[in-house]
């Protein structure tokens, strides 16, 4: 399997699992994106991270990847973007991959708080999107 944040291979021993909220909510992970992606952004004029997010491109790709139901799979070098418990996620990510059997048991592990992000959390994304564009340590706005 393939780590939804660098596509990197995963693998039942290092994995963790994390649910929508947890992803989108991380500035931090943003920032990776746009550097992922800054060839794309700047063929639509985008420069910069903060470009990224005075363009709406921050606000147009939240509003897309926040609708995301399922968890995400995320690897050892990807899970220091967020701040979660990793004990917690680890455990999380072995759940669901003893569940991968469905189509045998009907049913598939999801963590806690799994499903879309909240629409007004993505008012506090941008903002503390912006403080860290600006080189703010601490965000302005907490979940």
């Amino acid at each position: 399997m393939k780590c939804d944040i660098c596509n990197k291979d995963v693998f039942r021993e290092n994995a963790h699992l994390l649910t929508t909220t947890e992803v989108v909510s991380q500035p931090e992970y943003w920032k990776l994106y746009y550097e992922s992606n800054v060839r794309h952004f700047a063929s639509l004029g985008s420069h910069s991270f903060g470009e990224f997010i005075l363009k709406n491109f921050l606000t147009q790709s939240w509003f897309q990847m926040s609708g995301q139901e399922s968890p995400w799979l995320v690897c050892p070098d990807c899970i220091s973007l967020f701040e979660v418990d990793h004990s917690k996620t680890r455990n999380y990510a072995v759940k669901c991959w003893e569940s991968k059997q469905w189509w045998r048991f009907k049913k598939t592990f999801l963590p806690p708080g799994s499903g879309s992000a909240d629409g007004f959390l993505g008012l506090i994304v941008a903002s503390n999107c912006t403080q860290l564009a600006l080189g703010k340590d601490k965000p302005v706005l907490q979940q």
